[in-house]
């Protein structure tokens, strides 16, 4: 089992910062929710958002994709 709570901390220390207002006021129960459809919309969809949304979010959430990355979970829909 990943300690989820040692991500957020190590994340959001990192990246400074949050994806949205929901994840920055539950960081320690919604962060990673929040993070994680961002994450897969810029692997999975960027041919489906425009540039200016995917610069967004390489740019606020970039410990927490590799992070997301780096778990070798299978992201496909």
């Amino acid at each position: 089992m990943r300690d989820l709570s040692a991500f957020g901390v190590a994340a959001l220390e990192a990246d400074g910062n949050c994806i949205s207002q929901c994840a920055k006021d539950n960081a320690g129960t919604e962060d990673l929710a929040e993070s994680l459809v961002p994450f897969i919309a810029i692997l999975y969809r960027s041919d489906r958002i425009t540039d200016f949304p995917e610069a967004l979010i390489r740019e606020a959430i970039p410990a927490r994709s590799d992070y997301l990355a780096a778990q070798g979970f299978d992201y496909t829909p």
